[in-house]
């Protein structure tokens, strides 16, 4: 369920008007998630629907267009809406926001992420500063086994069970930048020397700006681990009157870490037609694979420095698969492409030891 004022899962705090976030029909994981933009410059300024000071609901975004089917090149579902914060008194930045929802139902491989875009425009008659982050609020299973972790070569801020059940869920950063921040909270007294929820503000503006402009990667480290939330989020950025700013979150599911990792590989390519700058670096760093040759019409080789297990998988542009097979404990494998069409291609490996993403051409 999509909020046409900045929320999902859940129209109204708390798990009011909606259906949450369910995982391969399992039990309910999400209790709260939505959109938080914050501002420093002149004031500090917090807009959201999130909980508040004595964890009431705030009313910072107001409806403009409720969400409506729109009508985007091919991708088979997706919505659009428009909000604005013109309407809180207290809580005012100046924005109109364009909010899309994309997903993908039935198709495998892109079935279990939906991606959430939010185009922010400035209606100010100065420069702004704009810190803007997705909130989650997972609960898998027993919510205070949970552990919150940060995967930085994807941007990806994930959460699952001490216990070894349930999904892993998470939420995870489109845009290309380098101001990415991930915000983990422990939602045990006193927040382990994070943001507290447990006390009497309850998650004042403060806090807000703090979890949108700051970095703390993990939660729930203790042993068995406890409550967490997360805020993935980037910042700052300036906009100047009358410019707009897109950013662009997965928020996606799967029944493990390499499954998730996965997914929001696919999410990260379907959006910007390539992997992450960082997991790119990643590759470059341990040089694991090498493909050779690269363009090739027919034939292609992978090369890795030790013997690998686990499957080979490429995809569209689009993050289709189009090919997939096996390597079993072997430091070199032939990939025959023939039938693929003329094209770039990204080649994924599985292995039982880590992940390896390149680009692949055929001619």
């Amino acid at each position: 369920a999509l909020g046409n004022r900045g929320t999902f899962g859940w129209y109204r705090y708390s798990q009011k008007e909606g259906v949450g976030f369910t995982y391969k029909g399992g039990s309910q994981l999400l209790y709260e998630g939505g959109l938080m933009v914050g501002m420093s410059r002149g004031r500090l300024v917090v807009a959201d629907r999130i909980r508040g000071i004595r964890d009431v609901e705030q009313t910072d975004f107001s409806t403009m267009v409720g969400l409506q089917r729109s009508a985007e090149n091919g991708i088979p579902f997706s919505l659009e809406g428009k909000f604005t914060d013109t309407s809180s008194a207290n809580n005012e930045i100046g924005l109109e926001i364009t909010q899309k929802a994309f997903a993908w139902p039935g198709e495998a491989h892109r079935e279990n992420f939906v991606i959430l875009e939010y185009t922010l425009k400035s209606l100010n008659s100065y420069t702004i500063d704009l810190h803007v982050g997705l909130l989650a609020d997972w609960d898998i299973e027993d919510f205070d086994k949970n552990r919150a972790e940060y995967d930085g070569f994807r941007y990806l801020a994930y959460t699952h069970s001490t216990q070894g059940i349930g999904p892993y869920c998470g939420v995870q950063l489109l845009n290309k930048t380098d101001r990415r921040k991930a915000y983990s909270i422990d939602h045990i007294n006193g927040g382990a020397g994070g943001v507290d929820l447990t006390d009497n503000d309850v998650f004042s503006k403060v806090e807000k700006f703090i979890t949108l402009s700051t970095n703390r990667e993990k939660a729930g480290t203790q042993s068995g681990g406890n409550d967490v939330l997360q805020i993935m989020g980037t910042g700052f950025h300036l906009l100047k009157t009358g410019d707009s700013l897109v950013v662009q979150f997965a928020v996606l599911a799967a029944d493990n870490l390499k499954e998730l990792q996965s997914a929001a590989d696919t999410a990260f390519w379907i959006m910007n037609n390539r992997v992450p700058d960082a997991l790119e670096e990643k590759n470059k760093l341990n040089n694991s694979l090498k493909i050779y040759p690269n363009p090739s019409s027919k034939l292609v080789n992978l090369q890795f420095i030790e013997s690998v297990t686990g499957q080979v998988e490429v995809y569209s542009f689009s993050g289709k698969l189009v090919l997939k097979t096996n390597i079993g404990n072997q430091k070199k494998q032939e990939l025959d492409i023939t039938e693929l069409v003329p094209g770039s291609y990204y080649l994924r490996v599985n292995s039982d030891k880590n992940v390896f993403v390149k680009k692949l051409i055929k001619y």
